[in-house]
């Protein structure tokens, strides 16, 4: 089930067009700051961009790139800070609203601002769409409604009923 709908519902193209993935290992490609973050969706505006770096709180992001957007990002990002990399790739997972965000310690390596910008994002989109996240982070599973814990090959499920945030 995917927002209470059965996935066998869903066209497997439309549900990874509408999923937004991080993982710690993922890559920049060589193009443009715009072309990194928006991998080509059209929906993806820079002002939406904007706006999503400030409810982020990636402060001074946009900066760090001598033409903006139209910076260009070498192979594989090798001459960024790896807070900058993870803050674009970040962008790329979020920028085109998906219904599914897959994230693997996406705050791990961002300043204090930041982390605390991004959980109070995820917590907010938590409630329109599915989110999960794989972390070791106790003080932030604790606001999630449902937390899987993985213990000697089983999955234990605990489910809270949150009131708001």
């Amino acid at each position: 089930m995917l927002n209470n709908i059965p996935l066998q519902h869903y066209s497997m193209q439309h549900l990874r067009a509408q999923t937004g993935v991080y993982f710690s290992e993922q890559d920049l490609f060589e193009g443009s700051l715009y072309d990194n973050i928006s991998l080509g969706k059209p929906d993806v505006s820079i002002q939406h961009i904007i706006a999503l770096t400030e409810k982020l709180h990636f402060d001074n992001f946009i900066s760090f790139f001598p033409v903006s957007f139209n910076s260009p990002i070498d192979p594989l990002g090798r001459r960024l800070p790896s807070s900058i990399k993870k803050k674009i790739l970040l962008l790329r997972a979020l920028s085109h609203n998906p219904i599914l965000l897959i994230l693997e310690d996406p705050w791990t390596g961002l300043d204090e601002n930041a982390t605390q910008g991004l959980q109070s994002y995820l917590i907010e989109v938590s409630k329109t769409r599915t989110v999960i996240i794989s972390t070791n982070d106790r003080d932030f599973a604790g606001k999630c409604m449902q937390q899987i814990h993985l213990k000697n090959g089983e999955a234990i499920i605990k489910t809270q009923h949150l009131g708001t945030i």
